[in-house]
């Protein structure tokens, strides 16, 4: 019963959602990517970003597809909805591999 209750966001492949101090943030078929959460307990809010690839290849211009565009763009939403004084926790889920 509660469960039905809970807001559930559905975060996709090379993408971001963020919420504050209501929902559970979900993402499916992670595979070979990253899934990184980002949290404030103090004001409870929370980012997921779900990345394919380390660096930015090409002229993809989807910023959370890439690690190195996607981290600094979350963080730069997140600051903007949180007060100068804050407690993040981020926690990276997924495999990681190097080619030889």
């Amino acid at each position: 019963m509660i469960d039905r209750m809970i807001k559930k966001v559905s975060v996709g492949i090379a993408d971001m959602k963020i919420t504050r101090q209501e929902g559970i943030l979900i993402t499916y078929a992670l595979g070979s990517c990253i899934g990184i959460s980002f949290y404030d307990p103090m004001i409870k809010l929370g980012g997921l970003l779900h990345i394919m690839l380390p660096q930015k290849q090409g002229t993809d211009t989807n910023v959370f597809k890439f690690a190195d565009s996607g981290i600094p763009e979350t963080l730069r939403k997140l600051q903007g909805r949180r007060p100068p004084s804050y407690s993040l926790t981020m926690v990276k889920v997924g495999l990681v591999t190097r080619s030889s």
